[in-house]
């Protein structure tokens, strides 16, 4: 096996310094970077996100909407008290906290529905600081002709906007009231409208 050489790493470090360079001047500045629900989400300046594995590279798309929620609640002392018995206690060592955190992303391309059990306030600060950075860069879209903010806020001849629509057609389907596929393929002509 040969080691790389002084010169060969120097080579590696100004491609890769070539590559950043370009990616920042294509979708802007790195605003927010943060692991939930087993991805790594980067959030962008120009109104794109950054979403990958935790060891593997993501690819660039275009952001439309972002939200951040909890669903948060108690465990019952009853509960606890009769899960205390069977476990010798060990079970109080652990949160009294129950319920999810989630985070969904509306791209260009897909939607990515993540979620973390139990709420903490770790992972709630990291949905919320992600949620906000993807708002701001939405709104700050909206003045320079983005086509994602400008096309999101665009009013449909309901009067209701693509990125209001969107939200509604994930409810829809976070209910049950609509297939996956059904979901798709509404998305996907939502977003013929961008």
């Amino acid at each position: 096996m040969k080691w790389p050489n002084k010169e060969d790493r120097a080579k590696k470090q100004a491609a890769s310094a070539a590559r950043r360079q370009q990616e920042i001047t294509k979708f802007g500045r790195e605003v927010a970077r943060e692991a939930f629900g087993g991805k790594v989400i980067a959030v962008h300046e120009r109104g794109f996100v950054k979403i990958g594995g935790v060891f593997q590279e993501g690819t660039f798309e275009r952001l439309v909407a972002i939200e951040a929620s909890a669903d948060v609640g108690k465990k019952s002392g009853l509960g606890r008290g009769v899960a205390a018995a069977m476990t010798m206690g060990v079970n109080l060592l652990g949160s009294n906290k129950r319920g999810d955190v989630y985070l969904t992303l509306v791209t260009d391309s897909q939607t990515y529905a993540l979620r973390e059990a139990p709420p903490t306030a770790g992972n709630m600060t990291r949905s919320k600081k992600l949620e906000a950075a993807g708002n701001s860069v939405l709104r700050a879209g909206a003045g320079t002709g983005n086509r994602v903010s400008s096309g999101a806020r665009k009013a449909s001849s309901s009067g209701t906007s693509v990125r209001e629509r969107m939200n509604e057609l994930k409810k829809l389907l976070t209910e049950g009231l609509i297939t996956e596929d059904e979901f798709e393929q509404k998305r996907k002509s939502l977003l013929n409208e961008l």
